[in-house]
């Protein structure tokens, strides 16, 4: 009997071992660390493998993927007019001017060299497209003008410039935000009660700032009345983006959990990733050229979808402006109430947005 139970054993261990080996192993993904949306449907990743364009990332038949760089890259940026992206490696970081509109291709435009990445942060002036680079304490535009900052603090705090391109926006590790003119004149701080971790203009107008704390809080501070305003919530917010209607943000809380919110109204919605629900640095959101579409990044998982009706009325109402001028021009009159069923439609097709996960 005994020896009927140890055969038994040594049978059952060598199946599950043998078994255990012919599974197939699972895919590793790739670490991505930063991205970017394109126009015409294309998004940039940086990775540990380098970086890639990916034209209509979520069609299986029209997918075109191009890489710009083999290295790998930590860091990526794009200009305004989404024409440039700047890549950061090791030692390293480069510019490359994209053509979307013929043919996905790039070319290196320039290149600069670094100390140390953790050490380094760069932004586009988003008036001529100028490189705007912070190596410790001093500041470089496109390497021939040389500045020296105030302290500067944390080297890891990201720049960034004003959309008037007169001034440029950085914290400071001792809970300032510091604020100073480009060329070396006078500027500004400001000390809000919180560790700030990152802060970004408003597009086009630059009225307002997002400021991110180390505890994860979010703040809207209005630099012209001295005066904030708190995203309340229970859950560490990793990252925003400001939507293009210039009074809303869109973030991504610890949870993977998106939330839209109008600052001004107090409106706000959110939706799930349905991601790897693992606590990650690596979080990053971005809207998409055609301001309709916004993507996300969660650890080494991308999502893509769409901007939830209400926080996009405003084209709405643009689009109902053309069509009562078309009406007017061609002489074929468009109701009202046609027009308003029309608009209803487009909303109740963004009014719960799905996010689609792109295949990486």
């Amino acid at each position: 009997m005994k020896k009927l139970f140890h055969l038994i054993f040594f049978f059952h261990l060598f199946s599950t071992s043998s078994l255990s080996s012919m599974e197939p192993e699972k895919p590793v993904r790739k670490k991505i660390y930063s991205m970017a949306c394109l126009p015409n449907n294309t998004i940039a990743l940086a990775s540990e493998q380098g970086c890639d364009l990916i034209t209509n990332p979520l069609s299986p038949t029209d997918r075109i993927v191009k890489n710009v760089r083999k290295q790998p890259t930590f860091r990526l940026i794009s200009n305004k007019n989404k024409d440039k992206i700047c890549l950061c490696g090791a030692k390293e970081c480069k510019i490359y001017g994209i053509n979307i509109k013929t043919k996905l291709g790039s070319h290196c435009i320039a290149s600069y060299s670094m100390m140390n990445c953790e050490a380094f942060s760069v932004v586009f002036n988003p008036i001529d497209d100028s490189l705007i680079s912070r190596q410790d304490d001093e500041l470089f535009i496109d390497k021939t003008k040389r500045y020296v900052l105030p302290y500067v603090g944390d080297n890891r705090f990201p720049l960034d410039c004003h959309p008037n391109g007169k001034e440029i926006l950085y914290p400071r590790s001792n809970s300032t935000l510091t604020v100073r003119n480009i060329h070396g004149g006078p500027g500004y701080d400001y000390s809000p009660d919180w560790r700030v971790q990152r802060c970004f203009y408003s597009p086009n107008n630059g009225h307002h700032i997002a400021i991110i704390t180390e505890v994860g809080n979010l703040f809207i501070y209005k630099p012209k009345y001295n005066k904030s305003i708190l995203f309340k919530s229970a859950r560490q917010i990793h990252d925003a983006t400001f939507l293009p209607d210039h009074k809303s943000v869109a973030l991504i809380d610890e949870f993977n959990y998106i939330h839209f919110w109008e600052f001004t109204t107090g409106k706000r919605s959110h939706i799930s990733t349905f991601g790897d629900q693992e606590i990650s640095s690596r979080k990053k959101i971005v809207i998409s050229p055609n301001e309709s579409e916004f993507a996300v990044l969660i650890e080494n998982q991308c999502f893509m979808g769409n901007i939830p009706a209400y926080f996009t009325k405003n084209k709405m109402l643009f689009v109902c402006w053309i069509l009562q001028q078309y009406s007017q021009k061609n002489n074929d009159f468009l109701l009202p109430e046609i027009i308003g069923l029309f608009i209803k439609s487009m909303g109740a097709l963004q009014e719960k947005p799905m996010l689609t996960l792109i295949a990486l």
